[in-house]
C-alpha cells in the first residue's frame, strides 16, 4: 500500500504524519528537526513511502538533498500553494498542517519546487559576502573623505588621489586640528 508523509518543518521540530492511500492517518508524530531524526521516524514506512513532502523554506534545501541521499523520495512543494491548502482548514496547528501536506501529496494537488544544488547555494553566500564587502569599503572610503574634507585636506574640487592619500596621511600622523 502507497503512503504519504508530509512534514511541517520547524527550525527546532517537525511534525510528520504518513497518511496511506485512502487518506486514513497511519502515523503522527513530532521529532527534531534532523535528517537522522526524521528519517528514523519514517524507517518503519520506508517500503510503503511513495513521497515525503514539505514546504520550501529556509531548512528545506538541507533536509531535501539530505534526506533524498537517505533514500527517500522527497518532494519540496511550493510554500504558496500549501498556505492556501492549509489557510481554508478549520485547525491551525503543526499537525493538522503536516496531515495537510500529507493530503496534497496523496492527491497530487502540489507544486513542487526545484531546489538549487549545494554549489549554487555556496556561490550565492560568497557572492552576497562579496557584496557586502564592498559596500563596508564604499562606506568607509566616503566616510574618511568627509573627514578628509572637515579637516581642509581636500579645498580644491579635484586633486589627484596620490596627492590626497599623502595629505590625509600627513594630517593624521601629525594629528591636525579641525577647522572652527
Amino acid at each position: 500500500m502507497r503512503m504519504f508523509a508530509g512534514l511541517d518543518v520547524g527550525f527546532k521540530r517537525t511534525s510528520v504524519c504518513i497518511v496511506d492511500e485512502t487518506g486514513k492517518i497511519v502515523w503522527r508524530g513530532v521529532v527534531d528537526t534532523h535528517p537522522e531524526m526524521i528519517a528514523a521516524a519514517l524507517h518503519r514506512w520506508r517500503g510503503g513511502l511513495a513521497k515525503v513532502g514539505l514546504e520550501n523554506g529556509s531548512m528545506s534545501p538541507w533536509l531535501v538533498r539530505a534526506l533524498g541521499a537517505l533514500g527517500f523520495a522527497v518532494v519540496c512543494m511550493d510554500a504558496r500553494r500549501a498556505a492556501d491548502a492549509i489557510k481554508s482548514r478549520r485547525v491551525k496547528s503543526d499537525k493538522a498542517d503536516a496531515y495537510a501536506l500529507a493530503e496534497m501529496l496523496r492527491t497530487g494537488w502540489y507544486s513542487a519546487v526545484h531546489v538549487k544544488s549545494e554549489e549554487s547555494h555556496r556561490l550565492k553566500a560568497l557572492l552576497g559576502s562579496r557584496d557586502q564587502l564592498v559596500r563596508a569599503k564604499r562606506a568607509l572610503g566616503n566616510q574618511v573623505r568627509c573627514c578628509g574634507r572637515l579637516a581642509s585636506v581636500c579645498r580644491r574640487g579635484r586633486e589627484r588621489r596620490s596627492f590626497l592619500r599623502r595629505r590625509i596621511m600627513r594630517c593624521a600622523t601629525t594629528a591636525c586640528s579641525m577647522p572652527a
